[in-house]
């Protein structure tokens, strides 16, 4: 958004890792004018009430309490402002389930300890009508591009085998 846009970004994470990661990478391509990055939980977001254009939640809303996240996005919307929600870890994805089941991914795993509830699509359609209005979803399984992500998790696994301690977090 940054780069193609020009938009001024607030990132939050709840994880210290991923926050020092991003400011390392913010820095390294000299984004420090327009992208700020901290802790933060979006169950309870430390932000003005409609206070930005837009909120994107990128395959969060599985880790999150539903209800406090929505009524918290909503609240620091400005009118008319959008929420973009990606989530690829639906429950009736094939290709996610398969991954699951199999292990294709060990940090899928890692964090399905910390999953409170999956998305279904009449969960997102409740969610929508509840804390937001003018909604217009896509519900796309995006299946060539879970067919790209499993591809690389499997070569990535493949790799590791000839490579130790070899890893994409890199």
């Amino acid at each position: 958004l940054a780069l193609d846009y020009g938009c001024t970004v607030t990132a939050i994470d709840i994880s210290e890792k991923r926050v020092k990661l991003a400011q390392e990478n913010i820095k390294k391509f000299n984004f420090e004018d327009r992208i700020s990055v901290r802790i933060g939980d979006a169950n309870a977001l430390d932000f003005e009430d409609e206070q930005f254009d837009g909120v994107i939640g990128n395959s969060v809303m599985l880790f999150l309490d539903h209800d406090k996240a929505c009524s918290e996005i909503s609240r620091v919307l400005k009118p008319g402002g959008r929420f973009v929600l990606t989530n690829e870890s639906m429950p009736l994805s094939p290709l996610g389930r398969l991954s699951r089941k199999f292990g294709l991914s060990y940090r899928s795993k890692e964090l399905e300890s910390y999953v409170v509830q999956r998305l279904t699509p009449g969960r997102i359609d409740e969610l929508a009508r509840k804390y937001f209005s003018g909604v217009d979803y896509t519900l796309n399984f995006g299946l060539l591009l879970q067919l790209f992500w499993g591809a690389r998790l499997l070569f990535d696994k493949i790799g590791r085998l000839f490579k130790p301690g070899a890893s994409y977090h890199k």
